[in-house]
């Protein structure tokens, strides 16, 4: 057995420089990676072969939890704020998109989690050099095989509903998860091959796996994997629960108004904060409010007016702006997983043809479109996971360009002549593809989508642009009507290609997996197979790099840029954190008045 224990709380703070848009970094992790490295080692904490809480060196692990101020590029006494950090107070924080469900279990967008994580605890937490720490349990022991996890839990923990969190409450979320019938989006992948749960002592729950899972002790500190209550599942029913969530988190639901707000107030019970956090004890902000405001204009306008104190996704645009304002602190919060990408469904006429696929690459100026479009704010995505990702390699830069003449030359390989309106055609068939994205717009992606058919159009493939809201969005994704749907997804490790490539991932009308570009390659499986139980750290990094190779050879997807996290606050604002990608606010003090 390897076993995991409580060490001595200690947090850890760490100086990260300025990059050149000259943005605050205080709360980011890492610095980018060494372009002298290809691919980038797995920490010894993925591997099921080491598990004890200790501090490692991880370079660029950006995913893991960081406790720190939110300080703006302006230097004691130039006119910021220098009034110190109260306890109390009301922080109200604007999202940029509406939540589509707040019940853990079966949630699975960014947005939800980032609601969610201020509402249920985690099994562990990971620190900022990615080692597991205790939250929810204090110790875990993993079998020999890989097969079997066993989780103490601390004895003191209840639900905002008075009801206790033990073992039994562990199963049932994971069993609940488990099952196909509840649909989870989230959380599902993050088991893994799931066997069952037993809760062997009242508070010692014993997870059983049909294999090796390497990632799952990371995958225990997700929010999606976070604990609700099973008395308020089962008393609300899903529909009601998803509305107003009953966790043990530091923040209780109060009320929740769809499309506008969601309301919380402080847990005055909570004692039992993570390992990571900067103390312990119930939170010190009274009330928490998350105000939906989807117009990027009104959301910036909002904070500058008063009426909100935190902003998350910051207009590009306005980057100069809040940086030179002495009244607001600035920060980017690079995301760990995949980069986002545009995805072809290779079940719609011509995305078949690997030469159609590397027609549409060569076609469009990727580059120029990140450019244009984010002003510098992100990067182009060469490959498939960001630079802060366990995993990550730089293999696939610079493996193809724009070159529309040779788009137009694959395009006429593959039988696709141009017609007499310019528009190609094929045995009587056009080439037109339907493009689906989210409306309301999520990080400029309908202007991105607008840019890749202008790019297309001038090679003969028109494109029908789709802009929906989220439940059409998801049918047309399990129906499969669409051809090209972009997607990233947060997650802190490599596995999570599995999600996105793994050939049983297909999204079909019962399951909602995101195989987008309807993949069936053996190859890849097999790999990604063997990504998830290897446990030497480099082999696994070997494994995720000849993934992306083959992936790039095939134009299976093709990356779009690097996912970053912005927020813009009042100055002085203190104790921010993230866990995964997902800010939280159990630490966070508004200034003193």
């Amino acid at each position: 057995m390897v076993r995991g224990c409580r060490p001595k709380v200690t947090i850890w703070f760490r100086s990260v420089g300025s990059d050149s848009h000259r943005m605050n970094r205080s709360l980011s992790v890492s610095e980018h990676p060494s372009r002298a490295r290809r691919a980038r080692p797995l920490p010894d904490s993925l591997g099921a072969s080491v598990i004890t809480p200790s501090r490692r060196s991880l370079g660029a692990a950006a995913f893991m939890v960081t406790a720190a101020t939110i300080t703006g590029c302006s230097a004691p006494g130039d006119g910021g704020s220098t009034a110190g950090p109260a306890e109390g107070g009301t922080l109200t924080y604007a999202l940029d998109t509406p939540l589509n469900s707040l019940d853990p279990n079966l949630a699975g967008a960014a947005q939800e989690g980032r609601v969610l994580r201020q509402v249920v605890d985690s099994l562990v937490s990971l620190d900022a050099d990615g080692a597991v720490q205790p939250w929810l349990a204090e110790e875990w022991e993993v079998s020999d095989d890989g097969e079997q996890y066993v989780f103490t839990l601390r004895d003191d923990v209840m639900f905002s509903d008075d009801t206790p969190l033990n073992a039994e409450a562990v199963c049932f979320n994971f069993d609940r998860i488990a099952d196909p019938a509840n649909g989870s989006l989230g959380a599902k992948p993050m088991l893994g091959p799931y066997a069952g749960c037993e809760a062997t002592e009242e508070f010692t729950a014993t997870i059983s796996l049909t294999e090796p899972f390497v990632p799952f002790l990371n995958y225990a500190s997700s929010t999606f994997l976070g604990i609700a209550s099973p008395a308020a599942v089962e008393t609300m029913g899903a529909a009601e629960f998803a509305q107003a969530p009953v966790g043990s988190g530091p923040f209780v639901v109060e009320s929740y108004t769809p499309n506008d707000r969601v309301t919380m107030v402080r847990n005055e019970d909570y004692q039992w904060g993570p390992a990571t956090a900067a103390h312990q004890g119930p939170a010190y902000l009274d009330k928490l409010v998350f105000q939906i405001i989807p117009d990027a204009t009104v959301r910036i306008g909002s904070l500058r007016a008063g009426e909100v104190d935190m902003i998350g996704v910051v207009p590009e645009t306005e980057f100069t702006a809040v940086d030179a304002d002495t009244t607001l602190d600035l920060l980017s919060e690079p995301q760990p997983g995949t980069t986002a990408q545009l995805f072809l469904n290779q079940s719609q006429p011509g995305l078949d043809d690997v030469n159609v696929r590397k027609a549409i690459r060569a076609a469009v100026d990727w580059e120029t479109a990140v450019q244009s479009l984010y002003f510098g704010a992100y990067d182009y995505a060469w490959g498939l996971l960001t630079p802060v990702t366990p995993g990550y390699s730089d293999s696939a830069e610079g493996a193809y360009e724009y070159d529309p003449e040779l788009a137009a030359e694959l395009l006429e390989e593959a039988g696709w002549i141009e017609g007499a309106d310019g528009i190609r055609e094929k045995n009587g068939e056009r080439l037109v593809l339907r493009y689906i994205e989210s409306d309301p717009s999520v990080q400029k992606k309908q202007d991105y989508g607008s840019f890749i058919a202008a790019n297309l159009a001038d090679v003969g493939i028109e494109v029908d642009l789709a802009f929906q809201a989220n439940a059409p969005l998801q049918a047309d994704r399990q129906n499969s009507n669409y051809a090209l749907a972009t997607l990233s997804y947060s997650n802190a490790d490599p596995n999570v290609l599995a999600n996105t490539l793994l050939s049983s991932n297909i999204p079909t009308p019962e399951q909602a997996t995101f195989n987008l570009s309807h993949i069936e390659d053996s190859e890849l499986d097999a790999l990604l197979a063997e990504g998830r139980t290897e446990t030497d750290a480099d082999a696994r990094a070997a494994i995720y790099e000849e993934v992306q190779d083959i992936v790039i050879e095939n134009a299976y997807t093709i990356g779009m840029y690097v996912p970053v996290y912005t927020i813009a606050s009042k100055a002085g604002i203190t104790g921010l954190s993230f866990s995964i990608g997902y800010p939280m606010l159990y630490d966070v003090q508004l200034p003193s008045s």
